[in-house]
């Protein structure tokens, strides 16, 4: 779906819109579950890796990923995702839209150009809040493993544990009491009755 902003009045209208949600969306760092900042932190690492220490490349990638893959989706599908029963009126979805692709080119470090001139003045949301966003990817990358999230790392490992537990307790009811007849017969002999050069078959 192809958005535009065509008056003045209707960029001020966004742009507070805007401004609203991203500052509701920068507090709220702390939010965000420690399972997907844990992943971002290894993310980092491995960019760093590549990369080295790239403010750039380390915004980039952290950025594209959390927004790309996880709040962008959210946030211009949240019927789909079962955030509100209904879906938004065709309004509030262009809305939501360009929320997320001035929120995209935030996290790619990319001002809105030639292909999308309408949406230049958009620009000055991405200059705007360039340092608090920077300050956003720091605090997702930030991981450090509280006492609550190693109480449910252990919940989540003992439920792992306690599901593996039940699988396997359910395959053993599933087998015989007694082992099967060998095929064929053996021959035991007590270890004290045999003798070197002895041959036992």
């Amino acid at each position: 779906m192809s958005v535009e902003v065509e008056s003045d009045i209707q960029i001020e209208s966004f742009c507070n819109v805007f401004q609203h949600l991203f500052d509701i969306l920068v507090e709220s760092h702390e939010l965000v579950p420690w399972q997907l900042r844990e992943v971002i932190h290894h993310l980092l690492q491995e960019t760093i890796r590549k990369f080295g220490i790239d403010s750039n490349a380390v915004r980039t990638c952290v950025g594209s990923f959390f927004f790309l893959r996880f709040f962008c989706p959210a946030l211009t599908s949240p019927y789909a995702l079962g955030i509100v029963k209904d879906t938004p009126s065709p309004l509030v979805l262009r809305t939501l839209i360009l929320v997320a692709k001035v929120l995209q080119n935030m996290s790619n470090n990319v001002r809105f150009g030639e292909k999308e001139r309408k949406l230049e003045p958009l620009n000055v949301l991405i200059s705007r809040n360039a340092d608090r966003f920077t300050h956003f990817i720091k605090e997702l990358y930030r991981f450090e493993r509280t006492q609550e999230a190693e109480a449910e790392k252990r919940l989540l490992q003992d439920a792992a544990a306690r599901e593996l537990g039940d699988i396997i307790s359910h395959e053993l009811r599933g087998l015989p009491n007694t082992p099967p007849a060998p095929s064929s017969p053996r021959v035991s002999l007590p270890i004290s009755s045999i003798t070197p050069g002895d041959t036992v078959t």
